[in-house]
């Protein structure tokens, strides 16, 4: 051996340990970053653990308050509630969907229906036990919500929705209700979360919770803690949970690591002493590795050999570059082959889409665009894979996808089957509907995503479900199966699937739109025809306008009416050239109008116009336009004849109202020409009274009585007719002004009625019972009122009392009773009591004097005050008036 090679030797020596050193360190530094690592994906994958379990066992709470509330069955329940529709529909379907309780409530959270399952029995839970003002707040600002509530069978989980009609796609209209549904947190759901989370333990506490951050903890002995809170309605923590996981096997590893660790340390430094011998014992081993790496073709064997500077070296770099190129120029083989392959399959797949698209574009019938894809697909997947093909359509009204028939490609699929009718909520077809994405299944042994719908899938090897979408909905899916074990889809298949799933969803889309097209069609048609037939037997003179105020359409009854036949008017006459000239702008402007803003016009109005005989005539016309359109329906009502019967009572109106008022200005002058001389009588028959008081007898002084008493019974009778002329004219002006209703007017009429009273041996009472009596009226005229009624109440009663009461209402109302226990009155004249001149006995054999306008003024002078005035009475017992005075005048 060569001096050269021994100090080659001793320096390859020196640089094995030095790197034996440094990979010492690192391997230490490798192994304790290894853990820790380790360590992190565990803390992660137990976090990603219980959240899905969490999640897992939460998510039927979830969608049974979100599928029921957006349900239209459960709209129509809101609205008319069916507690055999309840009980079959919420009940049974607690335990489906693992809940305890659901409630159902309207906007304002008034209960409608409450269910429970058979442990919650005790009626604590009838209702949520939530402030409802609070909550309806709540709900305001977000439609969802999830909480908790403590129950006497443990802490409660409740989840709610709005409810909302099924059409309401993004759920914003405004909430028909709420559904709300519970479930209990027991021991046995604990147990399932725990087992389901791979955690040690599982805690709730509800006493005495101390607030501290939510989330995953981790202690130095391995342990770690995840903790949560779950919130009441009002986002107050009412009970924390804590999942404890102990990381006993990782505390061992990291023991056995060390070990190992050591173990291998010792192991290493056996082994470099071994190659440090051999390198330096032998010589030949870097030829050998040639020798192999050219007997094998492998230039692996001398990677580590091509990078020494040595003759050896030299020679691996040259054998590694040969081997290189010749891996090289093989690789560009094999690329080349498989592009030219796929290059064939994408040939393939344009062939497809435009046999697709060639078959579609020639039909809008759905039972032939159906048909077509089962004859074309077949054809062209076979070599793919493809051993079955099914197209499965989303029912609206089912809830379900319906398969339309499907396809078997190869006969040994001919025993794998699955139903006709699909749900949406479960099975690879029900993931992929609810998702809206592609759903590839290219190992069923390791899945449950095909039980319960298929028959024999153990048998199935890969299924792949594709959406079909249109306007941004699902609204089907195209399902492709094979049963060979050496096929699986991949995204080239996903790509031209969703292709054809592409264009299966506008066709489709179209197909739909021109059954609809066609079906709207048939419906206007019939539509037409029974608005002619209405149209044309309304009973009622009807036309149609024009934008242009052309007549384009009139029933028999117009003919009728105004004289001109269908042939002369219908198209070819304007609505204007048959209106009266004094109503033709006004017609015309509101036709402008109505076209604008239709809500600016009358629709209902009177209108004069001619008829063929240009004779005048009056109707009254209802105008409405066609919905989305320019044209107007008119309906004609002929009240020419009721016309001419107003015009006549109107002038008879005015004959009787002259009438009256010269009667009213004939009794006026009247009254007073009657009551000059009357006064004149009685100021000296009071002269000569006085004059004469010691000179003559008591007949005679008794004379003088009685014409004293004639006369001011004469003036009373005059001055109620005055005043009822005085009204009647219209030219009684009242002067309205603040008074004291008590102080000003009725302890002036006791004063003046307590002498009269006292003569009939009658007692006269006046009762105030509230403080405030000011009001603001005309004083003369309620004075009046008041004189009146005391004055009937003392005439009509011979024995008893008469009682005038004050009091005001909780509104600041004044009330006025006048109460007497005299004659009463009978039921059947009650009507008539305020009539003028009427009065219950009639002629000369009357018991009581009077001439019945003083209720007649009563009811005059309460309307003038804006007051009312009511009676009670009974024949035999007396009679009862009640004034009332509102607040606005008092």
């Amino acid at each position: 051996m060569s001096d050269k090679i021994q100090r080659r030797i001793i320096v390859l020596l020196v640089l094995i340990s030095t790197l034996f050193l440094f990979g010492l360190i690192w391997l230490n530094q490798a192994e304790k970053t290894k853990f820790e690592k380790i360590l992190q994906e565990r803390i992660h994958e137990k976090k990603d653990i219980f959240n899905q379990a969490d999640s897992t066992l939460r998510s039927n709470l979830h969608t049974f308050a979100y599928d029921y509330s957006y349900w239209d069955e459960m709209f129509n329940f809101v609205s008319k509630p069916d507690s055999v529709w309840a009980y079959n529909n919420i009940v049974t379907s607690l335990p489906t969907f693992r809940a305890n309780a659901a409630w159902v409530y309207d906007s304002n959270l008034q209960l409608i229906y409450s269910a429970f399952t058979e442990n919650i029995n005790d009626g604590s839970l009838n209702e949520l036990p939530v402030n409802k003002k609070s909550f309806i707040q709540n709900l305001r600002k977000g439609k969802f919500c999830n909480f908790f509530i403590m129950t006497s069978y443990g802490l409660m989980e409740i989840q709610g929705a709005p409810i909302q009609p099924s059409n309401d796609e993004y759920r914003r209209t405004t909430p028909k209700g709420y559904f709300f549904t519970g479930r209990i947190w027991d021991n046995a759901y604990r147990e399932k979360l725990k087992k389901l989370s791979a955690s040690c333990r599982i805690t709730i506490t509800t006493d005495n919770i101390d607030m501290q951050a939510e989330g995953y903890y981790f202690s130095e002995n391995l342990t770690m803690t995840y903790r949560k809170y779950f919130k009441n309605w009002a986002g107050r923590p009412i009970a924390r949970l804590e999942a404890i996981t102990e990381f006993s096997l990782m505390r061992e590893s990291m023991e056995l690591t060390k070990k190992h660790l050591f173990g291998a340390i010792i192991f290493s430094i056996v082994i470099l002493s071994s190659i440090f011998f051999f390198l330096v014992k032998y010589l030949r081993t870097p030829l050998r590795q040639i020798s192999e790496s050219m007997k094998k073709e492998d230039p692996r064997i001398i990677s580590n050999l091509s990078k020494d500077s040595t003759e050896f070296g030299r020679l691996s770099l040259l054998i590694t570059d040969f081997f290189n190129q010749k891996n090289k120029l093989v690789k560009e083989i094999e690329d080349r082959k498989q592009a030219e392959v796929e290059l064939q399959d994408k040939i393939a797949r344009l062939k497809l889409i435009k046999a697709l698209h060639n078959a579609f574009i020639s039909t809008l019938d759905l039972k032939k665009i159906y048909e077509r894809v089962y004859e074309i697909i077949p054809f062209y997947l076979g070599k793919n894979g493809v051993h079955r093909a099914s197209l499965l359509i989303y029912d609206e009204k089912l809830n379900v996808l319906i398969k339309e028939n499907s396809q078997v490609i190869k006969s040994v699929s001919d025993g794998i089957t699955s139903s006709m009718i699909q749900p949406i909520d479960s099975g690879i077809s029900g993931k992929c509907f609810s998702t809206g994405l592609p759903v590839i299944i290219n190992d069923c042994s390791e899945t449950d995503l095909l039980l319960g719908e298929y028959s024999r899938s153990n048998d199935l090897k890969s299924v792949i479900a594709i959406p079909i979408i249109s306007n941004q909905k699902v609204i089907g899916l195209l399902r492709l199966e094979n049963i060979e074990s050496t096929y699986g889809f991949n995204i080239a298949d996903i790509e031209l699937f969703s292709m054809i799933a592409e264009q299966l969803g506008i066709v489709i889309h179209n197909a739909k739109l021109f059954r609809e097209q066609k079906q709207i069609e048939k419906a206007l048609r019939n539509s037409e025809e029974m608005y002619r037939t209405i149209f044309e037997n309304t009973g009622t003179a009807s036309i149609i306008i024009e934008n242009d105020m052309t007549i384009s359409l009139v029933n028999a009854e117009w003919v009728k009416a105004i004289g001109y036949s269908k042939e002369e008017v219908e198209g070819k006459a304007k609505w204007t050239e048959h209106i009266h000239p004094d109503d033709l702008e006004l017609m015309k402007q509101r036709h402008i109008n109505r076209r604008l803003d239709p809500s600016s016009v009358p629709s209902r109005y009177e209108i004069r116009m001619f008829d063929r005989f240009m004779n005048l005539k009056h109707f009254i016309i209802n105008i409405e336009l066609f919905p989305g359109t320019k044209r107007s329906i008119v309906s004609l009502i002929d009240i020419t004849e009721r016309k001419e019967i107003e015009e006549e009572l109107k002038m008879a109106k005015e004959r009787a109202e002259i009438s009256d008022r010269l009667k009213s200005e004939f009794l006026a002058q009247m009254s007073h020409e009657i009551r000059t001389p009357i006064n004149t009588i009685l100021s000296f028959s009071a002269l000569l009274s006085e004059e004469l008081e010691n000179r003559v007898d008591d007949d005679l002084r008794m004379c003088f009585g009685n014409i004293k008493s004639a006369g001011n019974r004469i003036i009373r009778t005059i001055d109620l007719l005055l005043n009822m002329s005085e009204i009647q004219a219209g030219s009684y002006e009242p002067i309205v002004k603040p008074f004291d209703l008590y102080g000003d007017i009725l302890e002036k009429i006791y004063s003046e009625f307590h002498f009269m009273a006292c003569e009939k041996n009658i007692q006269l009472n006046l009762d105030k019972r509230c403080n405030k009596t000011e009001i603001i009226s005309d004083e003369y005229s309620v004075y009046k009122i008041f004189e009146n009624l005391i004055d009937n109440a003392i005439k009509y009663t011979s024995c008893g009392d008469v009682t005038i009461t004050v009091d005001s209402d909780g509104s600041g109302n004044i009330i006025v009773d006048v109460t007497d226990t005299g004659i009463g009155i009978n039921k059947e004249f009650l009507p008539h009591l305020f009539k003028p001149f009427s009065q219950e006995e009639q002629g000369y054999t009357r018991r009581f004097e009077g001439n019945g306008l003083g209720l007649a003024l009563v009811k005059h002078y309460c309307e003038i005050n804006n007051a009312s005035v009511e009676v009670k009475s009974e024949k035999g017992k007396g009679t009862s008036f009640k004034v009332i005075i509102p607040s606005d005048k008092g």
